[in-house]
């Protein structure tokens, strides 16, 4: 399996479809020297969406879906994963940090 967002900083994946999510995470651009945002445009954001899909295919036993990634879907896809950087970061009882409700319900059609 190839997680191409987590192997850029040099991780390890984590286990199982975990690592789709972890994939997701590392494609923030971050670093020294500083990695580029994958998700910033909808084409890098297609790309690298139709390779974390078929990583989490191998892991999973199950066939990748397909997915139309418009530019308007990959905001969504930043979004969400701001939300969820976010999520993973609040501390119990932190109020400062909200999660966008969009991105908790985002759905992206099937080819």
């Amino acid at each position: 399996m190839s997680w191409t967002a987590t192997a850029r900083y040099g991780l390890e994946p984590a286990p199982g479809g975990l690592a789709f999510v972890q994939d997701l995470l590392n494609t923030l651009s971050a670093g020294k020297p500083r990695e580029s945002d994958l998700l910033q445009t909808a084409e890098g954001a297609r790309a690298w969406l139709d390779q974390a899909l078929k990583s989490w295919s191998g892991v999973s036993h199950r066939p990748a879906p397909g997915i139309e990634l418009t530019a308007e879907d990959a905001q969504g896809l930043r979004d969400f994963r701001r939300d969820l950087g976010q999520s993973l970061h609040a501390q119990l009882g932190d109020s400062a940090t909200e999660v966008g409700p969009a991105a908790s319900l985002m759905t992206l059609p099937t080819a």
